[in-house]
């Protein structure tokens, strides 16, 4: 048998288990637990706080409870949170604090000065324990991180090079606003990343795009129109519109046709056949004349006899 830590208090009713588990996301399960404890006074801001979740997440999973029935009355606005748009200034006596006494900081700044090949100097150190302290990122994750930031940096400049540790803390911001706070978090949004990256290359040679990398104006668009789910062939005709139209290759003009065909469902070239084709001409009645084959034939014979009968009279 089972033992649970801790004695009673928290009742969790059958029906409100069996909702929980149909959504079978551990986020509410956990964020319905800080509701039975903080019901009376709860916040998105304190479940943010406690659980050290992402704000935007808090406010998501609280929304699909409310959909599942779980909870209702919506929630207080509760305190408000100092604008994080500068990580605290952080010491030397801190940092050095923390690499001694934190043994979590202490494995990031091994793997970290292992994977790029290098101590890292104090100003370094100041803006990893950033991302590890102010960005709340786990180190499993910012190993990921940091890896992902290597093979950028050699993908755009060359073998051999790397990245700087403000150009990681950048993108670290980018992981936590995106939610990536565990492995499995940030397995997705490397597989996101990939995917992106394969249909920017993809499009770029749909679009003629060679010798160069795209801009990021360029990119922004490009990653729109794989959200579409049009077949390459598809882009490519309103390329070929576009040069046709135009005399080259105007985003603002080929974004405007593809916008158009996706609102109207356009999804292949075959979409656009069935939408450009001539309507067809109508008989009597309002439908277009069908001959079987038998008519056919008759009216064939008929023909043939009549030109039967001029000939002989």
């Amino acid at each position: 048998m089972i033992s649970l830590a801790g004695g009673g208090g928290l009742v969790l009713p059958e029906d409100a288990a069996d909702r929980l588990i149909a959504l079978a996301s551990p986020d509410a399960a956990l964020l319905y637990i800080f509701l039975l404890r903080r019901r009376e006074d709860y916040s998105h801001d304190a479940a943010s706080d406690a659980l050290k979740m992402p704000l935007q997440r808090v406010k998501d999973v609280f929304s699909s409870l409310e959909q599942a029935g779980l909870v209702s009355g919506g929630a207080q606005e509760g305190r408000k949170l100092a604008p994080r748009s500068e990580p605290p200034e952080y010491s030397r006596g801190d940092i050095a604090k923390s690499a001694e006494e934190d043994a979590g900081f202490r494995r990031v700044v091994e793997d970290v000065q292992k994977r790029l090949g290098k101590l890292l100097s104090s100003s370094d150190l100041c803006l990893l324990f950033g991302i590890y302290d102010w960005l709340g990122l786990p180190p499993e994750v910012i190993a990921m991180l940091v890896t992902h930031c290597v093979s950028a940096a050699e993908e755009r400049f060359g073998p051999g090079r790397l990245p700087t540790m403000r150009q990681i803390e950048k993108e670290a911001a980018v992981w936590e606003r995106e939610g990536v706070l565990c492995a499995e978090d940030a397995e997705r949004h490397l597989k996101k990343l990939e995917n992106s990256k394969s249909a920017l290359a993809r499009l770029s040679s749909v679009l003629q795009i060679r010798g160069r990398r795209p801009t990021a104006s360029e990119e922004r668009y490009m990653l729109e129109w794989a959200g579409y789910g049009m077949d390459d062939e598809v882009i490519y005709k309103a390329y070929d519109i576009t040069v046709l139209k135009t005399g080259a290759l105007r985003w603002g003009y080929l974004g405007s046709i593809l916008k158009s065909w996706h609102e109207k469902g356009i999804c292949s070239v075959e979409d656009i056949e069935k939408k450009d084709a001539p309507p067809k001409r109508e008989g009597a009645g309002g439908r277009a004349p069908a001959q079987d084959g038998k008519s056919r034939e008759k009216s064939a014979a008929d023909r043939l006899r009549n030109i039967g009968r001029k000939g002989g009279g």
